[in-house]
């Protein structure tokens, strides 16, 4: 019976230097068309396109507050002419 990938969950998810280990040991022991893939590197590249993201989300909601507002002060500079 063959298996098409393995997943192995650790107590601590966040400690690289164990999770590096056993895929080492892994690399070692099985053959060299198994690939080992780790989480963690996964979740800091979701971490930077996250952060990249809130980035330009905040540039947005900034110039659009911009743009309301100066919106409501011509609103209220051309009422008070009236």
């Amino acid at each position: 019976m063959t298996y098409k990938y393995l997943l192995i969950t650790l107590h601590d998810p966040l400690d690289t230097k164990l999770t590096n280990e056993i895929a080492e040991k892994l690399n070692e022991s099985l053959p060299k068309k198994v690939f080992i893939r780790k989480a963690y590197l996964d979740r800091e590249a979701s971490a930077n396109v996250e952060y990249i993201v809130d980035l330009i989300f905040n540039i947005i909601i900034t110039v659009m507050m911009f743009l309301c507002f100066f919106s409501l002060v011509s609103s209220m500079s051309s009422n008070l002419y009236e």
